[in-house]
């Protein structure tokens, strides 16, 4: 499963890894879906660090501060997380499976 190929494309490159099939989740409803209820947020596993973002931001505006302290501590790793190109393109999902200690 690619997403953001960071990690894939890093091993196909630099330690000549072979993967004879790749399979790109974004394309799949359920692994880029976001559901919001009053008290949660559901994020895919695909959808985009970006779109987290995008989402948490939103969230921010309507609640009230207290409820929304977490999503401002999100909101603020991702900024150091990687750049923006990066962002627009990996998913949680991803940083997950991929285990890296600078995810």
């Amino acid at each position: 499963l690619v997403v953001g190929n960071t990690e894939i494309g890093v091993e196909v490159k630099f330690k000549h890894f072979l993967y004879p099939v790749l399979v790109n989740p974004t394309k799949v409803k359920e692994m880029i879906d976001v559901q919001e209820f009053e008290d949660s947020i559901y994020f895919g596993a695909s959808v985009s660090l970006m779109d987290i973002d995008r989402i948490l931001r939103s969230r921010i505006e309507k609640l009230p501060e207290h409820q929304t302290r977490f999503f401002q501590c999100a909101i603020n790793m991702l900024h150091y997380f990687a750049g923006k190109q990066i962002r627009n393109v990996a998913s949680l999902g991803g940083n997950i499976m991929t285990g890296s200690p600078i995810s």
